[in-house]
């Protein structure tokens, strides 16, 4: 009878379909089959010679058996003994052989199908994560959960210090390393990740002298490191470690793993400027809207303020008539203060990145109640010192959008307030017009004109500014025999049922 058909007979045939399925529990007992009930110690190992099941290491077997199927080496099982066996070397080495190649190549089979479910499993996190940190702490959690790594770490790289900061970590450096590492670029098998661009496979450590073990971590056998790319910038590291050696299908599928999380990296890097921007262009409107209102109401309170003792000594009619306009002027300061208070508020609508509504309530009230040519008449009379020759003619205006007007009114409010601080004009024109679709204002005064300290100064780079987002453009005349023109012309965009204002 054939040696291997008896030992099949007599062995239990329920375990090779779970040796096929990668059980090594069955393939342990199918090992204890073989060798009978009073056998020395074993140790089987793969074609590679890495430990598959038994004793943790045997320095020195007294006795292989190389497990050979098909003609092909599959692994070996080594004794610490020579004492005799249930069955020959030469039928154990071939139940052996079929086994573990039915074994290996299920466990093969299983860890393709994790590395496909770890490389799902960080696309959806990128895709759905929008928190870098928590992204980066459950992609190393899952490196660590699918591919069994005992040691993970996703370090960043910090380009101005030139170091790696690790802060998350999966397994058992999870476990036993807390808080920030932060690793010099020159050092380490990670470092030449980054200074190399490239992934560093390295299958025995204990021999490599760029490996450093961190304080109160028992070093591992092998370790691979994957950078993490965007064109040539490396933004960190994909970093694994293992008792067993990792192969190309380890590397392959870490660095599809490290191009998705350098993806999510720049994603975050450009939400984050993307808010800065955002920040930066709100604090820039609020700062014009601080500018062109409230500091200009503040300079005509502070012009009526230094003559208000000289008009009571004159006329105390005068003086009371200053008085009630200052109070005006100072309750239009508090409205305007309290709007931009209610646009600096945690409210949805003011949140970064949203198209700020303004909250004006001088310029939306008077807007909608009086128009346009009232509106710009009532704060020049009350900007205005004593004396001020004040001309209005809107009689060829019509109407427009109320964000339009409004943008009007506050090119017309900071004109008139430089022509009465700083031209020290006597006069002052303000016109407005409609001609071929566009909207023309013109603010005149017969002051000392604009010099060039002032031709780049704040308040008229806003106007500049308010004109162009209105998609028109700003002009400074020159007046004669002095003085100085400021035209605004943008596109119209009349109001419904727009009639001729005066």
């Amino acid at each position: 009878m054939n040696t291997s058909v008896a030992i099949l007979g007599n062995g239990p045939l329920q375990h090779w379909a779970a040796i096929a399925a990668g059980d090594s529990e069955a393939l342990q007992q199918l090992v204890q089959t073989l060798l009978g009930p009073r056998h020395p110690a074993w140790i089987l190992l793969d074609a590679q010679s890495e430990r598959l099941l038994g004793e943790t290491r045997m320095a020195h077997p007294a006795r292989q058996i190389d497990a050979l199927f098909a003609g092909r080496l599959h692994g070996c099982l080594q004794l610490a003994e020579k004492t005799p066996l249930l069955h020959h070397d030469a039928a154990i080495g071939a139940h052996l052989g079929l086994a573990l190649s039915l074994f290996l190549e299920a466990r093969t089979q299983q860890l393709l199908n994790e590395r496909f479910r770890l490389i799902a499993q960080i696309g959806a996190l990128v895709a759905t994560e929008t928190d870098l940190d928590a992204l980066l702490a459950r992609a190393a959690d899952l490196v660590h959960e699918r591919l069994a790594y005992p040691n993970v770490d996703i370090p960043l790289y910090d380009a101005d210090r030139d170091e790696l900061v690790i802060r998350f970590r999966g397994g058992h450096y999870k476990a036993s390393i807390q808080g920030e590492d932060r690793l010099p670029t020159a050092q380490g098998i990670m470092g030449s990740a980054v200074r190399e661009r490239r992934t560093q496979r390295v299958n025995d450590i204990a021999n490599d002298p760029r490996y450093a073990c961190p304080p109160g971590v028992v070093p591992a056998r092998a370790e691979l490191a994957v950078p993490i790319m965007h064109g040539a910038e490396v933004l960190g590291v994909l970093n694994v470690e293992s008792e067993h050696p990792f192969d190309d299908s380890d590397a392959q599928s870490l660095e599809i793993v490290a191009e998705y999380l350098g993806a999510a990296i720049m994603t975050a890097r450009l939400q984050a400027q993307a808010r800065q921007a955002a920040v930066m262009s709100e604090r820039q409107r609020l700062a014009r809207e601080l500018h062109d209102n409230v500091t200009q109401l503040l300079s005509s309170i502070n012009l009526i303020a230094q003559s208000l003792s000289s008009a009571w000594q004159r006329n105390p009619e005068e003086g009371q008539r200053r008085t009630g306009r200052l109070q005006e002027l100072v309750g239009l300061s508090l409205v305007e203060m309290r709007a931009l208070l209610r646009e600096l508020g945690p409210t949805e609508r003011n949140t970064p990145g949203t198209p700020a509504q303004s909250d004006n309530l001088l310029a939306r009230e008077q807007l909608r109640r009086d128009g346009l040519a009232a509106t710009i008449e009532r704060l020049a009379r009350l900007s205005a010192p004593e004396g001020l020759q004040l001309r209005i003619d809107f009689g060829g205006y019509l109407a427009q959008d109320p964000v339009l007007e409004e943008t009007l009114l506050r090119i017309a409010q900071e004109a008139i307030s430089n022509a009465i601080r700083h031209a020290r004009a006597r006069r002052l024109s303000i016109a407005a017009r409609v001609d071929g679709g566009m909207v023309e204002l013109i603010i005149g005064d017969d002051g000392r004109g604009i010099d060039s300290r002032h031709r780049h100064g704040l308040g008229l780079q806003h106007m500049r500014d308010r004109a162009a987002e209105a998609g028109g453009r700003l002009q400074l005349q020159e007046a004669q025999p002095h003085g100085t023109r400021v035209i605004a012309r943008v596109p119209g965009r009349a109001a419904p049922h727009s009639e001729s204002s005066s």
